[in-house]
């Protein structure tokens, strides 16, 4: 639970459900579940960030860090995704990040 993103966490399985490396996207509404990991259901209460992370190079490619006192399920929307695209990082952009309940993230026109 460090306050911004590392690469100690946990993965957020894509739209289809999958743990895979993510292709390109353009302008896509993204609605991402919480996994159920070996410590249960997890959810908004047992993170403060949410990054697209490089595994393999260990780089933050964007994140959004989610409101302290978060309430939940009442939706929420936190500021976009956003990364500068300098050096090696691609551009990685949307326009707003919903916390729809205690397990949904809605990611709105997600570019990367």
């Amino acid at each position: 639970n460090s306050p911004e993103p590392t690469n100690r966490g946990f993965i957020i399985p894509n739209e289809k459900n999958k743990k895979e490396v993510l292709g390109p996207y353009r302008n896509r509404n993204l609605v991402l579940k919480f996994p159920i990991t070996k410590k249960g259901q997890r959810g908004f209460f047992d993170i403060k960030w949410i990054s697209v992370w490089c595994e393999r190079f260990a780089i933050d490619f964007g994140h959004v860090i989610l409101p302290e006192g978060l309430v939940a399920p009442s939706p929420q929307v936190t500021e976009g995704l956003l990364s500068d695209g300098t050096g090696d990082v691609p551009v990685l952009k949307s326009s707003s990040v919903s916390l729809m309940d205690a397990n949904t993230v809605q990611v709105d026109d997600f570019t990367y």
